[in-house]
């Protein structure tokens, strides 16, 4: 936990696995020069000794060098994040390995950093966020915040994360993209072949949506027949572009399951800067807004 001490600064503990003494004599510089928070730095070279710091519980977050004399590539964050006492980890690497950082954070990394492409500020505000959706997740194993039948976000759940990565969002300018999504069909299975069937078409909608997004991605199933993706820093994903991946998506899926039930997905896209959105509330109703002029227009897939 971060503490505050009497000059109203917060204090932070980072550890720094990095085998180049150059480039952790800068890391240690630029965080130390920072007047907003005071950081102290505990640096070692090898991932063994990493872990063996990590398990002392008493760091804030681990800045890690994905190649190390004694781990290289993901196994390295794999062995991180697998340690019994949960830390946020920000992954480092070159230009050449952004792929290598990214499979990262799809691993459970919180972000990742380019060696000499950062700042002071950058670095300090990566730490952050990382510590804040950490303490944020961790916070969400404790609450019921899960839907049964999807394995999902429920409502709460959904509602609870989401306001959490507006006001990141607020603070880092990202871009924010809300998916109002509707299973089409829901009516007719259950009428035809029963609820159970009609519980799986939704399982099996919950499940095509999360190979859809990205795991950063906060899905959700929020009512009977509808879910909810919200994604920040994803200016790409348009309405189009969401319902043609859905579209190829499901075709994969119902040609692979062979039900008796194919499912289908309508989904309307809502994209914002983090400062035109004044609640979840309003970002959910254009996201809904788009997603009945698509039913209207029968862009259906």
């Amino acid at each position: 936990m971060l503490a505050q001490t009497h000059a109203r600064k917060t204090r932070c503990k980072v550890l720094l696995v990095e085998d180049s003494p150059p480039v952790a004599r800068v890391i240690s510089e630029l965080l130390t020069a920072q007047r907003s928070a005071q950081f102290e730095v505990e640096w070692v070279d090898r991932l063994a000794s990493g872990l063996e710091s990590m398990s002392r519980n008493n760091i804030d977050v681990v800045l890690l060098d994905l190649n190390l004399p004694d781990s290289q590539g993901i196994e390295t964050c794999q062995r991180a994040l697998a340690m019994p006492h949960s830390l946020p980890i920000v992954v480092m690497s070159g230009l050449t390995d952004e792929a290598l950082a990214l499979a990262a954070v799809e691993e459970g990394a919180q972000d990742f950093l380019i060696k000499g492409q950062t700042d002071g500020d950058l670095l300090v505000r990566t730490l952050r966020h990382a510590i804040q959706r950490h303490r944020l997740q961790n916070r969400l194993k404790d609450l019921t915040l899960r839907d049964d039948l999807t394995g999902l976000y429920n409502r709460r759940g959904f509602l609870t994360l989401a306001e959490q990565q507006l006001k990141l969002a607020r603070r880092s300018g990202q871009s924010l993209t809300l998916v109002f999504a509707d299973l089409d069909n829901l009516k007719q299975i259950n009428d035809t072949f029963g609820h159970a069937a009609g519980d799986d078409a939704i399982r099996a909608a919950g499940e095509v949506l999360h190979q859809c997004f990205r795991d950063s991605d906060i899905i959700a199933r929020i009512g009977g027949d509808e879910f909810t993706v919200f994604l920040v820093d994803a200016a790409d994903q348009t309405g189009d572009a969401i319902n043609e991946r859905l579209h190829a998506m499901l075709q994969a899926y119902n040609h692979l399951h062979r039900s008796r039930a194919p499912i289908s997905i309508t989904a309307g896209a809502a994209r914002r800067s983090p400062g035109s959105v004044a609640s979840i509330d309003e970002f959910l109703s254009l996201a809904d807004a788009s997603l009945y002029r698509r039913k209207r227009a029968r862009v259906a897939v």
